[in-house]
């Protein structure tokens, strides 16, 4: 399935049709489900020395979300040494689609992530109630928090 973070109650309406989920992240559907994205296999579509593209298919019948879409990503090493991580989507019909990248990295493989440099290049977030439900409201970083917004 092709939606990120929760579904509240695992359900919602789309063009008049109600659509209901699996939830496992009570009371919620998170990430789509036990058939979401990241457990699926994914077929290699292009391939360079910097970079490798990843494509799957999903259905409306498959996965119980509305809408058909072919869904790409590309992850490249670019000549800064950095790792871009581009998502795209064809959609065949009108549909549900809320992509994200959710990897979890230890780039050393033996030390703690604590030992890690990381930067994102943001200056909102999305607050989440009790939860962890997203409110819809962003919120300007408090940049004393937010130790990854500059070097």
């Amino acid at each position: 399935m092709r939606v990120c973070n929760r579904i509240g109650n695992g359900r919602f309406t789309f063009r008049g049709k109600e659509y209901s989920l699996p939830i496992n992240n009570p009371p919620h559907n998170l990430h789509s489900g036990p058939q979401g994205l990241a457990l699926k296999e994914w077929e290699v579509i292009r391939r360079t020395p910097t970079s490798v593209t990843f494509r799957i298919r999903t259905d409306e019948e498959q996965d119980g979300l509305p809408g058909d879409a072919h869904i790409d990503v590309t992850y490249t090493v670019n000549d800064r040494n950095q790792l871009v991580i581009e998502h795209g989507a064809t959609c065949h019909n009108p549909g549900v689609l809320n992509l994200t990248n959710h990897i979890y990295w230890n780039l050393d493989g033996s030390k703690s992530v604590r030992d890690h440099l990381m930067h994102v290049d943001a200056d909102k977030y999305l607050p989440t109630d009790s939860n962890d439900y997203p409110t819809g409201n962003s919120h300007q970083f408090d940049l004393d928090y937010c130790t990854f917004c500059s070097w």
